[in-house]
């Protein structure tokens, strides 16, 4: 297969079709926040602190997000870490 009907082929993109209704710079430097407290403690990465957080995650935060579509809800770090981790790699994940 040679490289024009390749997925690496190059393709021309019309910008004017994207709209980003973010800031990206400061959506990133609050990501960038969100993962320095998760390095600021480690235990989020031992195993009794992860399956808590990931019980917590499916029976209190899933439950409680889905009764409140749409509004911006912030959860606990623990609960956010597994939250994160689930948006990265859903397939993964289950």
């Amino acid at each position: 297969m040679g490289l024009e009907n390749s997925v690496c082929e190059t393709r021309i993109i019309d910008l004017t079709h994207f709209r980003i209704s973010v800031d990206l710079v400061e959506a990133s430097l609050s990501q960038l926040d969100f993962l320095c407290q998760v390095d600021r403690n480690p235990e989020l990465y031992t195993k009794p602190v992860a399956a808590n957080a990931i019980r917590r995650y499916e029976t209190i935060w899933l439950p409680l997000a889905s009764q409140f579509p749409g509004k911006n809800l912030a959860p606990p770090l623990d609960v956010h870490w597994v939250w994160h981790c689930h948006m990265l790699a859903p397939n993964f994940y289950r």
